[in-house]
């Protein structure tokens, strides 16, 4: 699933609750968590402009769930990447972060975590440097708990 079909997804499950069970059925907590592929061939205000409109629709939808921002991990390379650099890259990816930080800081029932996973250190990602090493993992799940 790409940002732009969130959404879609939330709506849909939402949609097909009985009415009479709409609010008691939303789930105690969602997490949204994106991957950074779309973060090369898409401009920063576009996939801010849909990450908070998203986060605004959750919190519109799912009035009683508490939603949590999962900051965007960092890595070594972008996949189908020809245009920037990693470290250009892992820029663009901190200001949306941030961007979505303050959007869930200004709402009710919200919080935001950051998995310390720094970007440089090789032995935290598989050798595509894209993908999480098992410690890596470890610490993102823990961090999700």
């Amino acid at each position: 699933m790409v940002v732009r079909q969130v959404r879609h997804e939330v709506g849909t499950a939402a949609s097909n609750r009985p009415a009479t069970d709409a609010a008691s059925s939303n789930p105690n907590n969602t997490t949204y968590s994106l991957g950074g592929n779309n973060i090369h061939n898409t401009k920063q205000t576009q996939l801010i402009k849909f990450i908070v409109n998203d986060l605004k629709y959750l919190r519109n939808t799912l009035t009683s769930t508490h939603i949590v921002w999962c900051d965007i991990l960092p890595r070594q390379q972008w996949r189908d990447n020809t245009s920037s650099s990693p470290k250009e890259l892992n820029v663009k990816r901190k200001r949306i972060n941030h961007a979505a930080r303050k959007c869930i800081k200004e709402m009710q029932n919200a919080s935001f975590i950051s998995p310390k996973i720094p970007w440089h250190i090789t032995e935290l990602f598989l050798d595509d440097g894209v993908n999480l090493s098992d410690m890596s993992n470890m610490v993102y799940h823990q961090t999700l708990k």
